[in-house]
């Protein structure tokens, strides 16, 4: 197996995906996606491009990275944050379960299938500080309603950060109802 393929594999597994699910996802046949695993062909650039977009990471380490020299750190779900002015708690602690109403929890369904290498949960700006002070998170989205606060969210939070634009938003609460 190429670096490049058992790169492939690794972030394949890394994701929780089978062959046939990325396939999918690049619009291929899973043959495609196990030959470039074994090493009997490479994709090509735009495969190469699609698959960096789509596991987020670079080409480079894409091609010249081996799996087992990625820190353990890089290997684990980033956790996430969308934030938003208001919903409804479940009482559930657990990460991605704190929320339960209907919109809120399809939403995060949504960004799951966009951004399958976070693990999303919702929080109102007033529990960020509390939720950065016990987990490390990759990403805090901020839904439209929430941008009067992008300051306050700024210094409290010097990482990545996605302002959802109102028009966004509502693709993006669609696409699940789209999909059904």
């Amino acid at each position: 197996m190429t670096s490049v393929g058992s790169n492939i594999r690794h972030y394949r597994q890394l994701h929780h995906l089978s062959q046939n699910d990325l396939a999918n996802e690049l619009h291929i046949s899973r043959q495609t996606i196990s030959k470039w695993e074994r090493g009997v062909s490479q994709p090509t650039i735009e495969y190469l491009l699609g698959l960096s977009e789509f596991f987020q990471i670079t080409i480079d380490e894409l091609i010249k990275a081996e799996p087992e020299l990625i820190k353990e750190e890089e290997t684990l779900m980033k956790k996430a944050v969308f934030l938003v002015s208001s919903y409804t708690a479940s009482g559930d602690s657990q990460w991605g379960k704190e929320s339960k109403d209907y919109g809120t929890r399809n939403f995060l369904a949504n960004l799951s299938q966009m951004y399958p290498m976070y693990e999303w949960r919702a929080a109102k700006p007033s529990e960020l500080a509390a939720i950065l002070a016990e987990e490390k998170i990759g990403m805090i989205m901020l839904a439209p309603t929430v941008t009067p606060k992008i300051k306050e969210v700024e210094a409290q939070y010097p990482g990545k950060m996605k302002i959802v634009a109102p028009g966004e938003y509502a693709k993006i609460s669609m696409n699940f109802i789209l999909e059904r």
